[in-house]
């Protein structure tokens, strides 16, 4: 009954150790496309696809060339090219389309941005239609990597804006990272430990029934 028991519990213990089982950050670098891109331009990282696009406000009505930047220190990332400095600003909005990524199972969202050394603000919204329903999920000035968990980290569509409250024309940003993480899948030797386990606590079971019929 005893190993019954610590069968039982070394199954359970490796069912919860589960959760984290290669569980990784599947990282897009938006530095590594450089020059004029198009109204459109698709990312892959660890086999998985996300798509940006540039627009000139949020009416989506009337698109414009992204621009790939990467110079010296913090002037890397994803800009438009309708900007004199290549960077996200005004009314300007860059979307990244995550329906692959989900499909794919990926859960949560991070992203960091560049070029706000000088204080410039940034918004960022996210939503499950690619033109409406906006929800605002992170703001600030910073560079640094910002994770978004929960139901604001699982929409399908991003929308990435230089804040204008305190708009100047020298105001703008570039979209550095962007990120999420995948689902965990079990390493081989926990499925081994798992059939194990199962086949422990099932072997026990019948040898106690056989054993319960004898002595009947």
């Amino acid at each position: 009954m005893r190993l019954l028991f610590s069968l039982a519990g070394l199954l359970a213990a490796t069912a919860l150790g589960l959760s984290s089982a290669q569980a990784a950050i599947v990282t897009w670098d938006l530095s590594s496309k450089t020059g004029n891109l198009g109204t459109t331009e698709g990312y892959i990282s660890g086999g998985l696809s996300i798509t940006t696009a540039g627009f000139t406000s949020d009416s989506f009505s009337h698109t414009t060339d992204l621009y790939g930047k990467n110079g010296g220190g913090d002037e890397k990332g994803l800009g438009l090219n309708n900007d004199p400095d290549h960077e996200i600003s005004g009314d300007n909005i860059i979307r990244i389309d995550f329906s692959n990524a989900r499909t794919a199972g990926l859960t949560g969202f991070s992203f960091s941005m560049n070029s706000s050394t000088d204080g410039e603000k940034w918004k960022v919204f996210g939503s499950n239609s690619a033109t409406s329903g906006y929800t605002l999920v992170a703001s600030g000035t910073d560079e640094s990597v910002h994770s978004i968990l929960g139901a604001n980290g699982l929409f399908k569509y991003y929308f990435f804006e230089e804040d204008s409250s305190g708009w100047c024309d020298d105001d703008n940003v570039l979209l550095h990272t962007v990120g999420a993480m995948t689902a965990a899948v079990p390493e081989p030797s926990t499925w081994a430990m798992m059939i194990l386990g199962f086949g422990g606590v099932g072997f026990m079971t019948y040898r106690r029934r056989k054993v319960a019929a004898i002595a009947a």
